[in-house]
């Protein structure tokens, strides 16, 4: 009966540490070159030198990428009948998707009244706006100035008892330099789920690449390390979104049919994402719980 109850202390502390939600890492981004922190863009376009300077190529650490009103479109499928409970959809910001969809485009919306125009996105409602909690006065390295980031994404979801819910799908950060043709992915996650309460909104991704020598996270030991390099070394880190959706499930004013078989609705989001890592002692725990618990059985044995 001891062997039991042991048995059951080892497996609940180990579901525990396996379900541990993973603790945000503070991060600085390295552009790897003082180009930036030395230019500034004026409000006409023209590029000129004398801006802020210092002799590192990095951003001060941050904790989060802050975003506002991030134009969101949801694509649902009425195949199968009104929006509700079961119905299919996809979230999307793809120049290629708006394409295929023919938005933009205006007309009536689903409840016979309301007036509805959907749009593409414009520059800053796919950007990255701040890298939260820093100002434009802190160590920013000319973001939002002489480089910036920008998002594309493609989920898919499910309408559920309980609100939407993604079940798959990518979100990608880009940078973009302002005073060069220089663009490449940053990062990039896979949706591995999500949960909603009210209006609020968390999407869950591991990320799956990022780019080499940029983006830096703070290891359990304090120390800075590439992400880049976790991945290539077998790690894990996450990305988790945190944004508001009101409502959660579209109401019939607010969609507009496309294609004889969808209906899109469009709002803009405001919220934040965060670099997370898995928490080193939750792994320990789980990892010796593991080997106790096979110790058990063979002393059974």
């Amino acid at each position: 009966m001891k062997t039991n109850k042991l048995a059951l202390s080892i497996f609940a502390a180990t579901a525990i540490a396996a379900s541990a939600s993973a603790s945000a890492a503070d991060m600085y981004i390295d552009l790897g070159t003082n180009v930036y922190d030395d230019t500034v863009v004026l409000p006409n376009g023209t590029i000129t030198t004398g801006g802020a300077f210092d002799a590192d190529t990095t951003t001060a650490t941050f904790t989060e990428f802050g975003f506002s009103q991030l134009l969101a479109t949801s694509v649902y499928d009425l195949s199968s009948g009104p929006v509700g409970v079961g119905t299919t959809f996809y979230d999307t910001n793809s120049a290629a998707d708006f394409a295929s969809l023919g938005i933009p485009t205006s007309g009536v919306a689903l409840d016979g009244v309301t007036n509805v125009a959907l749009t593409t996105p414009n520059a800053g409602q796919i950007d990255v706006d701040n890298l939260s909690p820093l100002t434009d006065t802190d160590d920013v390295e000319g973001f939002g100035n002489t480089w910036k980031l920008t998002t594309d994404y493609y989920l898919n979801g499910m309408i559920t008892a309980g609100g939407p819910q993604y079940t798959s799908g990518t979100f990608t950060i880009n940078f973009e330099s302002l005073i060069s043709p220089t663009t490449f992915v940053a990062l990039e996650g896979s949706l591995t789920g999500s949960s909603i309460t009210a209006g609020n909104l968390d999407l869950f991704f591991d990320i799956t690449s990022a780019a080499d020598n940029f983006l830096y996270i703070a290891s359990a030991n304090g120390d800075f390390v590439d992400v880049n390099d976790i991945i290539a070394s077998g790690g894990s880190p996450k990305l988790s979104l945190d944004t508001n959706v009101n409502p959660p499930v579209p109401t019939a004013d607010q969609l507009l049919a496309v294609n004889g078989d969808s209906a899109v609705r469009q709002t803009t989001l405001d919220g934040t994402f965060a670099v997370n890592v898995p928490a080193p002692s939750s792994i320990a725990i789980f990892g010796a719980g593991l080997l106790a618990l096979a110790g058990l059985r063979r002393k059974a044995k």
